[in-house]
């Protein structure tokens, strides 16, 4: 599914409307099968609504006048009974003529983006009007408003580099036994002469730290540090493609958990062996790692794993590289409180994946996208969880535009997902707006 392009003027009448001109793809017309069109203004609390034709080009809004500040304005078409959203401008909207064209993407569908990123992936995180995405060049400069990458900040190495944004928003980069920092127009040597995070994976942690998991240790880094990590645990077996899961504290009836972060499986670099055990790593003073009684039914490595948005302490472990190099389908859930234990059962993949990446959808849904699929041609297939059907039904969801290698994810201004990897990007509108 491709985007539609509106751009926004007023016409030369007597009446000053304010009209949007409608543009799409001569290949596909994203509206096809609806029965009517909707533009919606919001401003002061109210929403204004106005109804269209499918096939109306030039949608007039009579009662919007020049020069009028508008809360936002959004666009669905009506499919039936099935109300579907394209997308909504972020912030407010001056009614005035613009020159460039707003993009929306169809709700639950994919849209590929104008243009693609450069080779590489891993990682992507929201920036003001769009995003940052890793490339094997640095990071790559997202504009939503256009569609475009317009600007890669050069970071040598990048695609053995690990990313990570931090609580403050600043964006890491730690390669081999450095950290740097990103300033906003380059990367920034912040320390060096750290353990090695080759191989390794990481996840941020608040205080502006990251948690760093892997190969042969655990260890935090902490920019109010100069002198190096003071909490460093070592890791037997070692193991690189584990997971490592953040679990926000919160107060309990008699206790108040701590912040945690949940640590599953891997592969051992020495044997090749997957790896079935759980750490439950708690970010107390001092910091505790231990050796979780259960472990994965399913051991693995380069999975995905998330937490349940509506189900707190609930952790995901979906997919991932089983015995003799095989992709799994096995998909587990744990409850994560003193301990992590087994909790309700969840449908199984679609298809074996691994190397994939999961976003957690307004509402509770998870959406999985991205990697290797067995057989490699479903690699275009997504996944959607439902938390409320059962709390792990699995359905599929749209199809990605083209296969998204090492996917990164991140939130757009507007609420809409970037997926980004391999040299492919693609915009997911999860829910009506």
């Amino acid at each position: 599914m491709r985007l539609a392009a509106l751009s926004l003027m007023f016409s030369c009448g007597d009446v000053p409307d304010w009209t949007i001109p409608v543009r799409i793809p001569s290949e596909q017309d994203p509206f096809e099968g609806a029965d009517s069109l909707e533009v919606r203004v919001r401003r002061g609390g109210l929403v204004d609504a106005y109804r269209f034709g499918p096939g109306d080009r030039q949608l007039a809004l009579p009662a919007v006048s020049p020069g009028e500040v508008l809360d936002d304005l959004s666009l669905r078409a009506l499919f039936g009974k099935d109300v579907t959203s394209f997308g909504r401008t972020p912030g407010p909207v001056v009614a005035d003529e613009a020159t460039d064209p707003m993009y929306f993407a169809r709700v639950r569908f994919f849209a590929q983006t104008v243009e693609p990123p450069g080779p590489g992936g891993g990682f992507a995180t929201r920036t003001e009007g769009g995003a940052w995405v890793a490339t094997s060049e640095g990071l790559a400069r997202y504009d939503h408003a256009t569609g475009e990458f317009h600007e890669v900040v050069a970071l040598p190495g990048a695609d053995r580099a690990r990313f990570a944004t931090l609580e403050s928003g600043r964006v890491v980069a730690l390669q081999a036994d450095a950290a740097l920092v990103f300033d906003g127009e380059s990367f920034v040597v912040a320390q060096e002469g750290l353990p090695d995070a080759t191989d390794s994976t990481v996840v941020a942690i608040p205080q502006d730290r990251i948690l760093v998991v892997g190969p042969d240790e655990i260890w935090v880094w902490d920019p109010a540090l100069p002198d190096g990590p003071r909490f460093r645990d070592g890791l037997r077996p070692a193991r690189v493609g584990a997971s490592a899961t953040f679990l926000q504290s919160r107060p309990l009836a008699v206790e108040v958990l701590p912040d945690r972060v949940l640590v599953a499986g891997g592969r051992d670099p020495t044997t090749g062996a997957e790896i079935a055990e759980l750490l439950l790593v708690e970010l107390t003073d001092p910091i505790s790692v231990a050796v979780q009684a259960e472990s994965l039914t399913a051991p693995r490595s380069d999975h995905a794993a998330i937490v349940v948005p509506e189900l707190p302490d609930n952790v995901w472990i979906l997919g991932g590289r089983g015995a003799a190099d095989a992709l799994t389908d096995s998909v587990e859930a744990f409850r994560v409180l003193g301990i992590a234990e087994h909790t309700l059962a969840v449908d199984p993949l679609f298809r074996p994946r691994a190397n994939g990446a999961a976003a957690a959808l307004p509402g509770g849904d998870i959406l999985l996208v991205g990697g290797e699929t067995d057989p490699p041609e479903d690699a275009v297939l997504t996944e959607r969880y439902l938390w409320y059907l059962g709390a792990g039904a699995a359905r599929l969801a749209d199809s990605l535009p083209a296969p998204v290698a090492r996917p990164g994810t991140t939130f757009l201004d507007d609420g809409s997902l970037l997926v980004a990897g391999g040299g492919n990007c693609a915009i997911y509108v999860p829910d009506p707006l």
